[in-house]
């Protein structure tokens, strides 16, 4: 009995390894490669190039969970787009991403994103950016992107 648990362990080990060590090819490669697009982006101020992989239609949304309470804030593109290319030279946002799934079907996709988030180079937060994906003739755009914010449990990325 002792055997089939390590067994099951080592298993177990080596599956979520392959999990967050996923190489991506074809459809999902170039979802990636549009949400890294849109940070690239984000970090030099660039709403033009924030638009170009946005739908018209783009829904954000955070969730900020707080001692007692958890509300969803919803926010316009515009407004967003504007605060980004607006902000301040200082203190400068760094947005890191980490672990990246990804699922595809046909002209749909979905992908979850862990993060971390620098002021400055110190620790701000971290979370899950939740993304959904549409891919027209222009190619893949983002439709849809939550995100979720939080100071603890923040693991290797604080």
């Amino acid at each position: 009995m002792r055997h089939s648990w390590m067994g099951f362990i080592v298993a177990l080990t080596f599956w979520t390894h392959q999990s967050y060590a996923q190489e991506f090819t074809g459809s999902a490669l170039e979802v990636k490669q549009t949400i890294e697009h849109f940070f690239q982006g984000f970090h030099q101020r660039d709403s033009v190039a924030m638009k170009s992989v946005m739908h018209p239609d783009l829904v954000l949304q955070t969730v900020l969970s707080r001692p007692g309470q958890t509300k969803l804030v919803v926010s316009q593109a515009n407004d967003f787009l504007k605060a980004v290319a607006t902000r301040k030279n200082t203190p400068v946002w760094e947005e890191r991403l980490h672990q990246f799934q990804i699922s595809v079907d046909g002209a749909m996709a979905q992908a979850w994103v862990e993060y971390s988030f620098w002021l400055d180079g110190n620790f701000s937060h971290c979370g899950v950016d939740a993304f959904a994906l549409f891919k027209s003739d222009q190619g893949w755009q983002i439709t849809y992107l939550a995100d979720t914010r939080r100071t603890v449990d923040c693991g290797p990325y604080e």
